[in-house]
């Protein structure tokens, strides 16, 4: 996460037996109360370990934007 004070972070997300399925969550480790009034932006990307045969299938990101 980028703003004032950044950069932030956030738990890594985890699962216990990936699969076809996993998925996981993940939480900001600051204190929010702490952080400044101003804008901010949370980047999501996730690396997918799919492949053709021929090449690796792109990740696929997201972003967050939001004010304080």
């Amino acid at each position: 996460m980028t703003g004032p004070g950044g950069p932030h972070s956030f738990a890594p997300v985890t699962f216990p037996s990936p699969g076809e399925e996993a998925y996981g969550t993940s939480s900001y480790t600051g204190d929010v109360a702490a952080l400044p009034n101003c804008s901010y932006e949370v980047r999501l990307t996730a690396e997918l370990k799919l492949t053709d045969g021929e090449s690796q299938h792109d990740g696929i990101w997201d972003r967050v934007l939001f004010c304080k």
